[in-house]
């Protein structure tokens, strides 16, 4: 080993050392609990900009609902996966079949026959449809809606 090595081991050693007797690096700040997620009422799509978060009274004044893409040609529908991706709620009395089977729990078959069993008129009425139980009805309640609108294409 050359001199010039023998001395860079030597200084990193000693730094080393010193770092250990003063308590190691040091060392960042916890950084805390984390904020609460901001939560969107009423996640609306405009095309070439992205999402958009409505409050509820601005969506019923601007007659849309959560999941709508807005656009030149009128009012469709974001794809059932960014729906559920956005937690958007689903209006049982208007979505398309595809939106109806993005529910957790729900496939092609259910969500036909849960397209078939409207108008609801109340959210518990659900449990009528052959397939939907306890457990089934507990993880869909929570992300649906009743409007009354007509259904929307996609």
């Amino acid at each position: 080993m050359t001199a010039a090595g023998r001395g860079t081991l030597v200084l990193g050693i000693l730094a080393a050392t010193v770092l250990l007797l003063l308590g190691g690096p040091p060392r960042a700040e916890p950084l805390g609990a984390p904020l609460p997620a901001r939560s969107c009422e009423v996640p609306v799509e405009l095309p070439g900009e992205g999402v958009l978060c409505l409050e509820a009274e601005e969506a019923r004044r601007r007659g849309v609902r959560a999941g709508d893409v807005l656009s030149g040609d009128g009012r469709t529908r974001m794809a059932p996966e960014r729906i559920e991706l956005l937690g958007a709620a689903v209006d049982l009395n208007a979505a398309a079949v595809e939106e109806v089977a993005a529910l957790p729990g729900v496939g092609p078959r259910l969500a036909e026959r849960i397209v078939a069993a409207r108008p609801f008129r109340a959210i518990d009425e659900l449990r009528s449809v052959p397939g939907v139980g306890a457990k089934r009805f507990a993880a869909i309640a929570p992300r649906v809606i009743l409007g009354g609108g007509p259904p929307v294409e996609d």
